[in-house]
């Protein structure tokens, strides 16, 4: 199972037990995966860097291309360029978050759900009912990690590619 391996789990491992190990792994591998460079002897990564430009000149664009207007041609013309693919890079930006967030979310869960099971699964009459509840979530649990996995096995290039293309 895909899962198990990106953890480094055994085959025969119970996943439902070992769901917050599968999702801390996950966020280790997106958090190791990142470029990171040394600033005034602290670390930072290049991605938040670049989102950190990004942000600052789309809060700009607009002053600017009002000055652009009275520009030459081969000066606002790359302007142009450039302000047209800055949504695009943004997009992906913006998923990489929102996977990042949601792996969070996926851990602060799994670790409710374990402590809960102990309380509920130890009496045989709330043990079905909570099995019960809980199937659909947890189901969801590993759909929601799949396609993180899929998502941050991609390259970073790819994943622009795909934004700029439109398709998933």
């Amino acid at each position: 199972m895909v899962l198990k391996d990106e953890a480094k789990l055994p085959q025969e491992a119970n996943l439902r037990d070992r769901l917050l190990d599968v999702a801390k792994a996950q966020q280790r591998k997106v958090e190791n995966k990142q470029w990171k460079y040394q600033w005034f002897g602290k670390p930072q990564t290049v991605r938040d860097t670049i989102e950190r430009i990004l942000n600052l000149i789309s809060q700009s664009a607009g002053l600017i291309s009002i000055g652009m207007t009275y520009a030459p041609p081969y000066v606002s013309l790359p302007w142009s360029v450039a302000t047209s693919l800055i949504p695009l890079m943004m997009n992906e930006f913006n998923e990489h978050k929102a996977a990042i967030d949601g792996l969070e979310t996926t851990v602060k869960l799994i670790f409710g759900y374990q402590l809960a099971e102990k309380a509920f699964l130890v009496k045989e009459e709330t043990r079905n009912v909570y099995e019960e509840a809980v199937f659909d979530p947890y189901k969801k649990i590993l759909y929601y990690q799949a396609m993180a996995i899929r998502f941050f096995g991609r390259s970073t290039l790819r994943r622009l590619g795909k934004n700029i293309l439109g398709s998933k």
